[in-house]
């Protein structure tokens, strides 16, 4: 993945809450969902929830994970959306004992889940 943009929550240096847009470049016959059930599978993600959409009639999904870092548990809420032959991605986590903190802050731009 390509870094594009990352906001982080102030005032907590130790694994802060943050939001995160990259893109990569994909195979054009592949589809967004098995790029996505691939790379989940192969870095061992914990998907908690996901579901399929579109938008601005383009092919998008929208995905829930759980990951692990220091022995610390994480949430992460990503949107993931095909434009031609790149994904990008924005996403938003936070310690799991801190996510619905910065849900409603950090995280705005997406509907509840």
């Amino acid at each position: 993945m390509v870094p594009l943009a990352e906001q982080i929550a102030p005032g907590d240096d130790k694994d802060p809450a943050r939001i995160q847009v990259a893109y990569t470049r994909i195979a054009a016959e592949m589809s967004l969902h098995d790029i996505l059930d691939q790379y989940f599978k192969e870095n061992k993600v914990d998907v908690l929830m996901r579901r399929r959409g579109t938008y601005n009639q383009r092919e998008i999904e929208e995905v829930v994970t759980r990951f692990y870092k220091n022995s610390l548990s994480f949430l992460s809420r990503m949107t993931f959306s095909c434009h031609g032959d790149r994904i990008f991605v924005v996403s938003g986590s936070a310690r799991e004992s801190e996510f619905i903190r910065y849900s409603p802050t950090c995280l705005n731009c997406y509907h509840e889940f």
